[in-house]
């Protein structure tokens, strides 16, 4: 056996172009939407925060290198760097100078989220999303659904029928973020179950934790729905089980494809409550779900349908 040939094949055999750059279009959108709604916030109120909290997290130093142990950025700098992020991400978007344009803005968005981070406060949602910004910069992502592709189809002379094949169209080096994102995901999960394990054990899923929680949310933002639930200690106690039975096998659709029809719903549904109840900033997790549907098979299915539905009325 060939390993490399192998291994070059499950990461690089052609994949869909069009599934690839609506992830592309899908992400950016979301995360230029995060920058307007919660770094920019985020950002002013570090910014107001005393200098003795100031502790730069390791992508800041590495960064700053060769220059040294990196003092506090000016404020201005600072708000200059998130416009800059967010015009790359508009051009990111619109897919002109894709790959540029993608490479600055999630190296904007790391720097700016450790920027956020170095005051002593720390998260885990922006971590999965930042990684899909670096494999979509190095990916050609740009292929197709943007203002590149428009731009160099203008200089051909392209017919009717090579623009319909625009679902069909395949590359190399399309699939790769997208299995790598689909890989990250059990990890991920696996991890949080490691550290629940290794922090309490199965003690963790008592009910108590999740209602503790469901109490301090009421508590903090007067979520009526946070405050209901948290009378309901026997079904947080089997939601806790189920959570942990959920992250545990996730990645048991990567062996058995079909199992995603039950898990996806499934994680949806915990990611949504979790959200709506505890208001837990989980946007990235749920929209990222849609890397495991083959879209280009979606439209060309609806498409198909569309034409059949015409045809039977035309024939009515």
């Amino acid at each position: 056996m060939n390993i490399a040939k192998v291994w070059s094949e499950f990461w690089f055999r052609p994949g869909s172009s069009f599934d690839l750059a609506w992830l592309r279009i899908v992400l950016v959108a979301l995360q230029c939407f995060v920058l307007l709604s919660y770094s920019f916030p985020m950002l002013s109120y570090v910014l107001a925060l005393p200098e003795y909290l100031w502790e730069p997290r390791i992508v800041l130093r590495i960064l700053h290198l060769p220059f040294g142990f990196p003092s506090i950025p000016e404020e201005g700098t600072v708000i200059a760097v998130f416009w800059v992020t967010f015009a790359f991400g508009i051009l990111s978007f619109l897919g002109l100078f894709t790959r540029f344009s993608l490479s600055v803005f999630a190296l904007g968005n790391i720097v700016l989220q450790g920027f956020i981070y170095s005051f002593r406060d720390q998260h885990h949602p922006e971590a999965i999303m930042m990684l899909a910004l670096i494999a979509l910069a190095l990916s050609p992502s740009g292929r197709v659904l943007s203002i590149d592709y428009w731009r160099k189809q203008k200089r051909k002379s392209v017919t009717d029928s090579q623009s319909v094949a625009l679902l069909d169209l395949t590359e190399s080096y399309a699939r790769w973020p997208i299995v790598f994102l689909q890989l990250f995901y059990p990890l991920m999960y696996l991890s949080a179950v490691v550290s629940k394990m290794t922090r309490g054990g199965l003690e963790w899923a008592n009910g108590i934790s999740l209602q503790y929680h469901m109490i301090l949310e009421a508590y903090k933002n007067g979520s009526d729905l946070a405050l209901y639930l948290s009378q309901f200690h026997y079904l947080l106690n089997f939601a806790e089980f189920v959570v942990l039975a959920f992250q545990a096998t996730f990645f048991l659709i990567l062996f058995f494809p079909r199992l995603k029809w039950i898990y996806l719903p499934l994680g949806l549904c915990f990611h949504i409550i979790i959200y709506v109840s505890l208001r837990a900033p989980f946007p990235q997790w749920i929209v990222l779900y849609m890397i495991y549907i083959p879209w280009a098979s979606v439209f060309t299915w609806l498409a198909a349908q569309k034409v059949q539905a015409k045809s039977e009325y035309t024939n009515a």
